[in-house]
């Protein structure tokens, strides 16, 4: 059977080039390891030993790149060496593209990095009192009995922060759950210009990237991988194409079941 054509853009057989948009997310885990494998580092926010990798996603799973980094590295240390490759790819390739990020990527730098690439984004913003004292009025329970359905609003408003050279689009998701005293709030910094409740819709589909995560490690099995008695042996780390996912291994895990059937 004929191998499938790969994608310009992405090495993907799923192709994400044309007049398609693009969208990428930047994510990170983290990576116990055990024994004294080298590199890694306690991470008191995580209370274990560990690797801190960063992975950057396109919309279809696939691993666009990855870098291995210390334990105790902030979560979006490295990001540039990792991100500006991919939209050197594919800015000769695709109409648009999109960036989803979590609040580790809520820095100066970074937006005006993707602003000056012309990436439209969606960076999850840390809360402050300035944000909630716009969306006061949101915060205050509801008068009556409240219902058996959660109560979702959404508002935009125009942002800047002190480290900020300009003001941005500031999206806030307010939601009052049954049975719960306070309501979960939620901002994200954008420069979409579709309205609030879509912009919420397409931040949340980064989620499937520790879905895609996830998955992987199963697959590696590495969550009941043990490192051998014998002296310690660097980590490899790779990610490796499938038709579905790529997997994240960790050749410092050693998992004896695997290798007694020669994987």
């Amino acid at each position: 059977m004929p191998l499938s054509p790969r994608c310009p853009a992405s090495g993907s057989t799923r192709c994400t080039s044309g007049d398609r948009p693009a969208s990428s997310c930047a994510t990170w885990i983290r990576c116990p390891t055990y024994g004294e494998q080298e590199g890694s580092a306690y991470n008191g926010h995580f209370g274990c030993t560990c690797y801190h990798p960063l992975f950057v996603f396109n919309q279809l799973g696939d691993v666009e790149r990855c870098a291995l980094r210390s334990g105790n590295v902030h979560s979006a240390d490295g990001w540039r060496v990792v991100l500006e490759p991919v939209v050197a790819r594919y800015r000769r390739t695709v109409k648009r593209l999109y960036f989803r990020g979590d609040a580790a990527f809520a820095n100066p730098e970074m937006y005006e990095f993707v602003e000056a690439e012309d990436i439209g984004y969606t960076i999850r913003l840390p809360a402050n009192r300035v944000l909630q004292d716009r969306i006061g009025y949101l915060l205050k329970r509801p008068a009556g009995r409240p219902p058996h359905e959660v109560r979702r609003y959404y508002v935009s408003f125009g942002y800047q922060a002190q480290s900020w050279k300009k003001s941005r689009r500031v999206v806030a998701k307010v939601e009052w759950h049954l049975n719960e005293l306070y309501p979960r709030v939620g901002f994200i910094v954008t420069n979409l210009a579709r309205s609030a409740e879509r912009v919420v819709a397409f931040y949340n589909q980064r989620g499937t990237a520790e879905q895609w995560i996830k998955e992987g490690r199963e697959r590696s099995n590495g969550h009941a991988c043990r490192a051998a008695p014998s002296p310690p042996t660097p980590c490899v780390f790779s990610s490796t194409p499938s038709p579905t996912t790529w997997a994240i291994s960790c050749e410092g895990w050693r998992c004896p079941k695997r290798r007694s059937r020669g994987r």
